[in-house]
């Protein structure tokens, strides 16, 4: 599969996603799915989203050479918080038996509150699994943060395959220190997969903001003291 660089295409969503919201208020998800000559478009709320939540969007059906897709993309508020945004993206691909090829899936959303003091960057990860009849398969992960059309940055990338066993699981982590510098800001998941006919792929791709370490420890220091509380709880109720 041809890596192709996604500056113009994250340049146009923030355009698009960022100029849906208010001022104060948060934008309006978008969900993309295109093998390059089927096009799918759709904004939370708008037509043929099949998920009535604010913040989830859902598509059902078909695309060229892809049988069946099912596609659900979450942001705030079912997912995340305005100044801890998390982007959430599963998906199901079946090509087509005699069909395949390549399909993008795009997920985006733009935000105009700023990002919490302990926010110190975002993470982007992606698990999942791959069934072939053989021929090969490829899965590409990119994800980006944009705060105008002229200025998008990658927050993380990953290449996988290619897969051509029974089932492949694939999976990855990447960690950013990127911070939006001015409002609003977007931001992307972009993840294109490559089937031959009767291929399928099953994935779940998540880009969230990133605490800082010291918060992570006093998280985890808070976790462990409310288990220490709940232990001598026990224990004096059983005394």
């Amino acid at each position: 599969m041809k890596r192709v660089t996604r500056v113009t295409l994250v340049s146009a969503v923030f355009a698009a996603v960022a100029g849906l919201g208010l001022e104060g208020a948060e934008g309006v998800p978008s969900l993309k799915l295109s093998d390059g000559s089927t096009t799918v478009e759709i904004s939370d709320g708008g037509q043929g989203d099949m998920n009535s939540l604010a913040g989830a969007i859902t598509f059902i059906g078909s695309i060229g050479g892809f049988l069946l897709n099912v596609t659900t993309g979450l942001s705030v508020p079912v997912s995340g918080s305005a100044d801890a945004p998390h982007l959430d993206l599963h998906s199901v691909n079946v090509a087509n038996v005699g069909g395949g090829g390549v399909l993008t899936i795009t997920f985006s959303d733009s935000f105009t509150s700023p990002l919490a003091p302990y926010v110190a960057g975002f993470i982007s990860a992606i698990g999942g699994t791959v069934t072939t009849g053989g021929g090969q398969a490829y899965v590409e992960l990119e994800t980006y943060l944009a705060t105008s059309p002229d200025n998008s940055q990658s927050l993380g990338e990953g290449y996988y395959g290619p897969f051509s066993g029974v089932v492949s699981p694939f999976g990855g982590t990447y960690v950013s220190s990127i911070l939006p510098g001015t409002l609003p800001y977007s931001l992307t998941e972009i993840i294109t997969v490559s089937l031959p006919g009767g291929a399928s792929a099953s994935f779940n791709a998540d880009l969230q903001a990133l605490p800082e370490p010291m918060s992570l420890l006093l998280v985890g220091t808070g976790l462990i003291g409310l288990g220490f509380l709940s232990r001598r709880r026990l224990q004096r109720a059983r005394g």
